[in-house]
């Protein structure tokens, strides 16, 4: 059993990173639907959740083998581990507003409010649930903000409505404050791929009888490819992947993104839910991610296109159907928009301005004029 002292003097020495400039999370974009019906289940085998980024970390606390036969345990300490000062900001402000609130009611417009008050705050970077569209790039940056915090908000209360929340009943609520008024909740700003950090966390863990039932990864693998594909990648996996291992037990459940099925499917993940063998783990247990340049199918449209990389988003306007660029013009940034009038015939970009939404058409005009302006001007 841990000790029943404050979380935070069991791990002051360890080393917090450098702030890592990511956009805030607050309400997971994942479709947890599944994975949250089987944590229900499962038996609760550990003392102690760890997770990553926003609010999904306590609704998966609140829920966790409440329709399970029995339960060795109990989840007496929540962990959360980010790189980021904006996700350290709103947990410190979330462990004031649930210690202090007596209903799931106000805690819950507490935080809504929060996130309204510092949308410049923790939307200053944008948002990477979408690109910034021709439409939204016409907003000025408080409606920007604004509409981000909105969109964020949205997404929280459908969740609440779900029933797979921590706000969505009195007893998930009741779950997650008793850990908050036991002081032993806990945020650490570190990174999963230092090693000599993460190797301190895992000693002190185990000095304090802290069990690691559950460990909540999002899509942290996915960030460790994109950031570093080729050079470091490897020794990168390697590296997380010891990590993991020490903070984990035979037993321990894994919640993390299955692979998308290329670079541009949709951020809304389908979390899947393994539980951890004898064996050490494997690279090949946490990376089975698909080649990062290639577009499946349903992605050559849409927002697929507009994270593609330069050549092969020119590729991709020059040789798909007509159609197919039209479909993807309502998830591309102005700049790109504006990249057809180089690589379609000129009848087939007239089509287009006529067919689209005049804030995307009047783009692709601008820059037909400007083409065919520079080329009157070479033949004089």
């Amino acid at each position: 059993m841990a000790s029943t002292s404050g979380i935070r003097e069991i791990f002051s020495d360890i080393p917090r990173c450098q702030d890592k400039e990511l956009h805030q999370y607050v309400v997971s974009n994942e479709d947890q639907q599944v994975a949250f019906e089987k944590l229900a289940r499962q038996p609760v085998t550990g003392n102690t959740l760890i997770g990553t980024s926003g609010l999904n970390i306590l609704n998966i606390a609140a829920l966790r083998g409440i329709r399970a036969a029995t339960n060795p345990e109990t989840i007496e300490q929540i962990i959360v581990i980010d790189r980021s000062l904006l996700m350290e900001h709103f947990w410190g402000k979330v462990e004031e507003i649930i210690t202090s609130s007596d209903d799931r009611e106000t805690a819950l417009e507490k935080i809504k409010s929060h996130v309204t008050e510092y949308r410049a705050y923790y939307f200053r970077n944008g948002s990477e649930m979408a690109p910034i569209s021709a439409v939204l790039s016409q907003l000025t940056q408080d409606g920007l903000h604004r509409k981000m915090a909105n969109d964020v908000l949205s997404r929280l209360i459908r969740q609440v409505q779900s029933g797979d929340s921590c706000f969505s009943s009195d007893a998930s609520f009741a779950r997650v404050k008793r850990v908050f008024n036991n002081n032993r909740f806990l945020f650490l700003r570190m990174d999963f791929e230092n090693k000599t950090s993460m190797d301190l966390l895992a000693r002190r863990l185990q000095e304090n009888q802290m069990t690691t039932d559950l460990i909540y990864l999002s899509n942290i693998a996915e960030f460790i490819e994109k950031e570093d594909p080729v050079q470091a990648a490897p020794s990168k996996r390697r590296s997380y992947v010891a990590t993991l291992d020490k903070l984990t037990r035979p037993g321990t459940l894994f919640l993390q993104c299955i692979p998308r099925k290329c670079a541009g499917c949709s951020p809304h993940l389908t979390l899947a839910l393994t539980r951890k063998s004898v064996r050490p783990l494997a690279i090949s247990d946490v990376f089975p991610y698909p080649d990062p340049t290639i577009l499946c199918l349903s992605c050559r449209s849409g927002i697929g296109v507009a994270r593609l990389p330069p050549e092969k988003f020119t590729q991709f306007l020059r040789e798909s159907k007509l159609a197919d660029v039209k479909a993807a013009i309502y998830m591309m940034e102005p700049v790109q928009i504006a990249q057809i009038v180089e690589s379609r015939p000129l009848d087939e970009v007239a089509q287009l301005i006529k067919e689209l939404d005049p804030s995307y058409g009047n783009i692709l005009t601008r820059a037909l004029v400007g083409k065919l302006l520079a080329t009157g001007s070479e033949r004089r």
